[in-house]
């Protein structure tokens, strides 16, 4: 994961060492690390992907776990599955913001206001 963050920041700034020459700016200026960090995940930077594996395997069984919990609720098969994809990537996004940030109380009012909107409406 480190090659991939390092490739990632040597793109982002090298496309600002461009734009800094006065050179024309690239139409993916600000979005290039982000794809070229995805891109690396994928591809498995330097050959290990273990840790991607682990990370996919993780994110399928807790992906399933919610899925039947969102159709105990309530929600239909489709809708649960649904659901429990979004919120997995609810959870990953507001724990990378919580680690940006460091702000533990806007993070646990956005997962609390998510979950109230995932209740079914039946």
């Amino acid at each position: 994961m480190g090659q991939a963050f390092h490739h990632a920041h040597r793109s982002a700034a090298a496309t600002t060492r461009t734009c800094a020459r006065g050179r024309r700016r690239r139409r993916d200026h600000g979005r290039r690390g982000l794809v070229d960090s995805r891109s690396a995940a994928r591809e498995g930077v330097g050959g290990d992907l273990a840790w991607a594996g682990a990370l996919r395997s993780w994110i399928t069984v807790w992906t399933e776990r919610l899925g039947r919990f969102f159709e105990q609720v309530g929600h239909p098969p489709g809708r649960a599955r649904t659901q429990a994809r979004m919120a997995m990537a609810m959870t990953r996004g507001v724990l990378f913001e919580l680690a940006l940030t460091g702000d533990r109380a806007t993070a646990d009012a956005t997962m609390a206001a998510f979950l109230d909107s995932t209740r079914p409406t039946s």
